[in-house]
This record gives C-alpha cells, structure tokens and sequence, in this order.
C-alpha cells in the first residue's frame, strides 16, 4: 500500500488493522458521542489501550520505534484489514 492510499483510507474514515514488528494495532477515527473529533487513534492490541492521539500528519509520523513512521517506512507495516 503505498502512503497516499493509506492517508485517502484514513480520511475517508475506515478503520486499519495492521502489524509492525509482530505487533498488532487497529488505526481508526476518534469520535465522541457520534462526532467526529477530527483526530485519529492508534490502538495497541498488547497493551489494550491507545498509545497516539492526533491528526492525520500526526498519526503518519508517529514513531513506532526511533524514526520508523507510518510515513517513512510504509513498506515495514503489514495491512491485514481496511474496514
């Protein structure tokens, strides 16, 4: 998938399940009581709770481990599921 795929899929609102480094983690819109709040989590599966909360740029240049983002090593990221 390449980084402007994965940024229209986030826009449009889907949820992302992928795996970096044998670890799970679900990217999805963050709403409150139904709105939408204009920011995005990313969940950990392991540790059973979000470690990020931000906006789009944001949630792409997260650091995962020292200077590994979803923006700049997109091919380290294992896409399982977009819903």
């Amino acid at each position: 998938m390449s980084l402007f795929e994965l940024c229209e899929y986030i826009e449009n609102g889907r949820e992302i399940e992928f795996d970096y480094n044998n670890e799970q983690y679900f990217l999805a819109p963050l709403y409150l009581n139904d709105i939408f709040m204009g920011k995005y989590y990313i969940y950990s599966l392991k540790n059973k709770k979000n470690i990020f909360v931000g906006n789009l740029n944001e949630i792409i240049t997260f650091n995962f481990d020292k200077n590994i983002s979803l923006k700049t090593n997109i091919d380290l990221f294992v896409f399982k599921y977009i819903l």
